[in-house]
Formats: C-alpha cells, sequence, structure tokens
C-alpha cells in the first residue's frame, strides 16, 4: 500500500503489467541467450505468459513441417531436398 493507502500496481491495467513483464523476460532470456547460457535461457522463456501457447504452436509446427515432408516426398523429392536446404523460402 501507498503512503494514501493505495495499492499504485492497481493502477496499472493487467494487460499492460503481463507486456511490461514479457519484455522483461524477454531482455533476460536475449542476454542470457547471448552469454551461452542455453538451459538458463530455456528456463527464462518458459516463464513468459503465453509460454504455453508459444509450446502449443511450436508443436503444430512441427507436426505440419513433418506432415509436409511425408507427403511432399512422394511428389517431387529434389523440390523437398532444395527446400530443406534453403535458409528461407519466400
Amino acid at each position: 500500500m501507498g503512503i494514501v493507502g493505495v495499492d499504485p500496481t492497481g493502477l496499472v491495467p493487467e494487460s499492460t503489467k503481463r507486456r511490461l513483464f514479457d519484455s522483461l523476460i524477454d531482455f533476460l532470456e536475449s542476454q542470457t541467450e547471448k552469454a551461452g547460457h542455453h538451459k538458463a535461457a530455456e528456463v527464462l522463456r518458459d516463464l513468459r505468459s503465453d509460454a504455453d501457447f508459444r509450446d502449443a504452436f511450436d508443436q503444430a509446427l512441427q507436426r505440419a513441417v513433418r506432415r509436409f515432408v511425408d507427403q511432399y516426398a512422394a511428389i517431387d523429392r529434389e523440390m523437398l531436398v532444395a527446400l530443406m536446404h534453403e535458409r528461407a523460402v519466400v
């Protein structure tokens, strides 16, 4: 409580608090990664408010890529190999 009996954090909307927290986590995670502490960076990444969503999205993306590879290999294997060796396909 503040001097006048008001909790100053109550004046900040929850969405803003969450964005500030996630920004702080992003900064700490990137600095930790740059310092070569990959496991610690991973732990920090898991503290984000959207960590569950990001994990689910990553898993879905991995499944989609595996499915694409499995299905496209039968259609055009040479193109698939070229795509897999290309860093950015736009």
